[in-house]
């Protein structure tokens, strides 16, 4: 039969236990939500640097493909 300090032991034991599984889980959120906010960065890095090329073939006089028009659709959504 355990003792007194079994049962303290052991709700100790699960107390850590809860705790630790709440953690981890908090930051299994938090990571998802940085690699959301990274994927974020990124789409918006490549929006930029599409948008400084058609800038360029604008200034340069150079024709605008179709991929281009797409790309200036996009950014007047």
């Amino acid at each position: 039969m355990k003792t007194m300090n079994d049962f303290e032991r052991e709700k100790l034991r699960k107390e850590l236990e809860a705790s630790i599984k709440h953690k981890e889980q908090s930051i299994k959120r938090r990571e998802h939500e940085l690699w959301k906010a990274l994927s974020k960065c990124v789409e918006i890095s490549n929006d930029l640097q599409d948008a400084k090329i058609i800038s360029l073939k604008q200034d340069l006089g150079i024709g605008l493909s179709n991929k281009d028009y797409e790309l200036l659709d996009k950014y007047d959504e």
